[in-house]
């Protein structure tokens, strides 16, 4: 619900649980707002990971660490059969939370601006109706939950550390404020971009501000190129390719009258096609470098591959569908477009087949923006989604 002013209208914990609130031992509501209150960054979830091994032994489930501030945990079900995973996100990020809700952020400068707060709560209400029902479908379900995902080096991390040992499959979702509660957006295919990033260093003659003649100004020759990246965009790569190139820092000098000796960019491309992936930073090495020169400056570029992109594979994206139909009816599932967001569960996906949907959240404010929140009533939706994906998922599997 949204107030006359646009932000999402809270309501106590009772007055959600008042609409039907399925969970016996665990309340998500407050597991999630404790979370909330205690965020942590990429691989500094100490309190989160210790949290959600607490719960789980309340469930009399036994985890183990993972990638140092990940937690794994197996619910074993009535028989043999095949291993399906189930994966949730933990870390927050490095915003500063404005939000004025009562279980606001205690770390100064760290936010559950994403959502995944919400998303430890799911899947922790998944694995209570999982070990509920546990006598009533075979195989194992391993419950997955991931630090580090917001600098997008959890997943491999995990991976490493032997997460996805004997998992025929890989599920998780993620919460969607533009998607009203009790909605969910599905699609197989390329449904998030690949991501990487990028440093360039431009080199001049630094000196006084007022000759500037006397100098070869590195500042300008930085601004020339954050602009002539765009024609990668725009000119070189087929416009009937998705592509960004962004510039998201830029740093040089120390004070407003000396021109300094170098200027730093730092940035992300995004792309579906892992062609222009490979081609990028050829075409940015030359861009750049040649703007460099025109400048009387040198440049040095450094470009890093982080992941590929999420595909969606078509079988198991329609058992989503499938139970997401079920769930909440045919008019409450759609369709979504592919964005050039990024997002590490295309690590999973190039091992094991994957799928990642969406949740509706309900908010008047993005993903990462500091007054973010979620509509709470979402929280029993997710659970039980995952749990039913996951006992369909093991029963086709089988």
């Amino acid at each position: 619900m949204i107030d006359l002013h646009g932000n999402l209208a809270y309501h106590s914990a009772d007055k959600i649980k008042e609409k039907g609130h399925f969970s016996v031992i665990l309340d998500l509501i407050e597991i999630r707002r404790d979370i909330h209150r205690h965020p942590e960054t990429a691989f500094k979830e100490e309190r989160t990971a210790s949290v959600i091994q607490q719960h789980l032994k309340r469930l009399d489930l036994d985890s183990r660490r993972c990638a140092g501030t990940g937690v794994i945990c197996d619910i074993q079900g009535k028989g043999p059969g095949p291993t399906i995973a189930l994966r949730a996100d933990i870390d927050a990020l490095p915003i500063t939370e404005a939000t004025g809700l009562p279980f606001q952020s205690v770390n100064q400068g760290v936010m559950h601006a994403c959502g995944h707060d919400s998303h430890v709560a799911i899947l922790l209400g998944a694995a209570e109706r999982l070990a509920a029902t546990r006598e009533q479908w075979p195989g194992t379900v391993r419950l997955i939950f991931q630090p580090a995902e917001e600098v997008v080096g959890g997943a491999s991390k995990m991976v490493e550390d032997g997460a996805l040992a004997g998992v025929r499959a890989i599920f998780g979702l993620h919460n969607d404020p533009t998607l009203p509660v009790g909605t969910a957006g599905v699609a197989a295919g390329p449904v998030m971009a690949a991501s990487d990033r990028f440093a360039v260093t431009i080199t001049g003659k630094g000196g006084h501000a007022a000759y500037p003649h006397q100098t070869t100004d590195p500042i300008l020759a930085a601004a020339a190129v954050v602009v002539g990246l765009q024609t990668i965009a725009s000119r070189i790569i087929s416009p009937l390719e998705p592509v960004v190139v962004s510039v998201g820092q830029f740093h040089a000098g120390t004070t407003g009258n000396i021109i300094p000796d170098r200027a730093e960019l730092r940035g992300t491309t995004r792309y579906f096609n892992l062609k222009v992936g490979e081609e990028l930073p050829g075409l940015m090495e030359t861009v750049i470098g040649q703007i460099a020169k025109g400048y009387r400056c040198r440049a040095e570029i450094k470009y890093d591959y982080l992941v590929k992109p999420v595909v969606n594979d078509a079988s198991l994206t329609a058992l989503v569908r499938s139970v997401c139909r079920q769930e909440l009816g045919d008019g409450n599932v759609r369709d979504f477009d592919k964005v050039m967001g990024a997002e590490d569960f295309s690590v999973y996906q190039q091992i094991i087949p994957g799928c990642i949907f969406r949740l509706g959240s309900e908010g008047p404010f993005g993903l990462h923006h500091p007054q973010f929140n979620i509509n709470e009533e979402c929280l029993d939706i997710g659970a039980g989604l995952l749990a039913e994906v996951a006992k369909k998922a093991l029963a086709e599997l089988g």
